[in-house]
């Protein structure tokens, strides 16, 4: 599978340049009376929350199981390996921020795995998204993995299942 973005809550004024100057146009008593480019922010980033809730619809896809979600933290003493959750199973929970407070997201294929990357104020965490195979075994799986163990990729598809194809079925293998 190709890696592909899901949502980005990064954002970048030059991305949305035709965007903007056609909203100019269209609407320009918004940007009347204010600095252009506080307004064009404002602007650009509500309706990149909107984007985020319309994924959050097109994701609302019940699994099977449960989803685990395997964290790499960037703390403010240095990374560390956890458990962020253990979402329903339904894929529109995993667009939710782990943090508390701000921070930015990025939700994206790698190619295997549905991940997300969240930088906050200590640093970096990232998510992978992984569907429990067996319930019943899964606590055996948490402890190997918080223990530090190396985990190899047949053990992760052992104990989990990736989401990727389903996520894949609801984009499309084109997707960017």
């Amino acid at each position: 599978m190709k890696p592909f973005t899901i949502w980005n809550s990064e954002l970048n004024l030059d991305d949305w340049k035709d965007y903007l100057e056609e909203e100019k146009e269209l609407n320009p008593s918004y940007f009347e009376g204010c600095d252009f480019e506080e307004a064009a922010w404002a602007l650009i980033s509500d309706l990149n929350q909107e984007y985020l809730e319309d994924e959050r619809v097109n994701l609302n896809v019940r699994l099977e199981h449960s989803i685990l979600v395997l964290a790499d933290l960037g703390l403010w003493n240095g990374r560390r390996r956890g458990v962020a959750r253990i979402l329903s199973g339904n894929i529109k929970d995993i667009l939710e921020s782990m943090v508390r407070g701000t921070s930015e997201q990025c939700w994206y294929c790698d190619g295997k795995d549905i991940c997300c990357r969240e930088t906050h104020h200590d640093g970096t965490n990232y998510y992978t998204y992984r569907e429990v195979r067996r319930p019943e075994t899964i606590d055996r799986f948490v402890d190997r993995y918080l223990s530090g163990e190396e985990i190899s990729r047949r053990t992760l598809n052992y104990y989990t299942r990736s989401i990727a194809p389903d996520v894949g079925r609801i984009y499309g293998s084109c997707r960017y």
